[in-house]
This record gives structure tokens, C-alpha cells and sequence, in this order.
């Protein structure tokens, strides 16, 4: 019996009609049938919020610099926004009720570490670009890190000499 081909609809505004047509044009390599419907912006917008679409191309940036920042947008009780994606699962929630109670830094790390595995293996996203950043500094000074928006933060900067 043949697979029946099923067509992928992507909602987009102008601003990212390049983007997404490349990736359109990436996934049709593949053999993944790919329309795009280019929406104004603030009818994509209330469409998300609504959840009439089923994929559209979005960006975010964390509000602060906290693993909590970047997950409450999957944690199931949130609505849209920010939880555009209505992504639900009971373990994940488990553990960022957990996290965002816990005080050891350590045991907090490991729940969101758990989280981002639960998201990685039910994919409600499609990540398409990372930051990265590059630090560069003297051998006498320490302290100096990265921090998840990319802010520089000086509090713990040392210089050794």
C-alpha cells in the first residue's frame, strides 16, 4: 500500500518569506511536500495565540538569564503565548515545578537537563539558529563567562596580576 504524501503547510509573515522559502526548498529535496502561506503580521500572531495553525516560523529571545526562561514556554499550565506549540507532557512539568522550587544549583541544572532531553526527543520545535558567542581575554584575568542572553557580566571578573 502506498504512503499517502501529505502536504506541509508553513504560516510566515514577509519579514521571513526568504528564510522559510529556503527551507521550503530544502525540505522539498527531501521529498517533503512544503506550501507557505504568507500572513500579516498581526493575523499570524492571533492565529498562534488561537492555535489554528499547525506550524509557523517564530522567533523568541529568553527575558532573563535563567534556564526557567527558556522553558516555561513548553511548560504545559502556560497558555499561548507563551506556550505557542500547546506542548504537554506530565514529566516535563514534573520537573519544572521541581526546578523552579529547587535551591541547589546543582539538582536544578540536572531537572532542566532532563527537560531539554524530553524536548529534544518529542520535538515540539524545530530550532533553526543558535547564538554563539566568543570570548576572548588575557591570561590574567578570570571569572569571565557567558551567560545565557549573551549578557556581559563583570561581577566575578578578576585580574590575577
Amino acid at each position: 500500500m502506498p504512503i499517502e504524501e501529505k502536504e506541509i503547510i508553513i504560516h510566515t509573515n514577509k519579514d521571513y518569506v526568504d528564510l522559510i522559502s529556503f527551507i521550503a526548498r530544502q525540505w522539498q529535496e527531501l521529498g517533503i511536500i512544503v506550501k507557505i502561506e504568507l500572513v500579516e503580521t498581526a493575523t499570524l500572531r492571533e492565529q498562534m495565540r488561537n492555535g489554528t495553525i499547525g506550524m509557523f516560523r517564530a522567533s523568541w529571545i529568553a527575558d532573563y538569564p535563567d534556564e526557567e526562561s527558556f522553558t516555561t514556554v513548553f511548560y504545559s499550565p502556560n497558555p499561548a503565548p507563551p506556550n505557542y506549540t500547546r506542548f504537554k507532557n506530565v514529566e516535563f512539568d514534573r520537573l519544572y515545578q521541581m526546578a523552579i522550587q529547587e535551591k541547589n544549583l546543582n539538582l536544578r541544572e540536572e531537572y532542566y537537563h532532563q527537560m531539554d532531553q524530553i524536548l529534544c526527543e518529542e520535538s515540539p520545535v524545530i530550532f533553526l539558529f543558535y547564538d554563539q558567542i566568543a570570548l576572548f581575554m588575557q591570561n590574567n584575568i578570570q571569572g569571565l563567562k557567558a551567560n545565557p542572553i549573551n549578557l556581559l557580566k563583570l561581577e566575578n571578573v578578576r585580574d590575577t596580576d
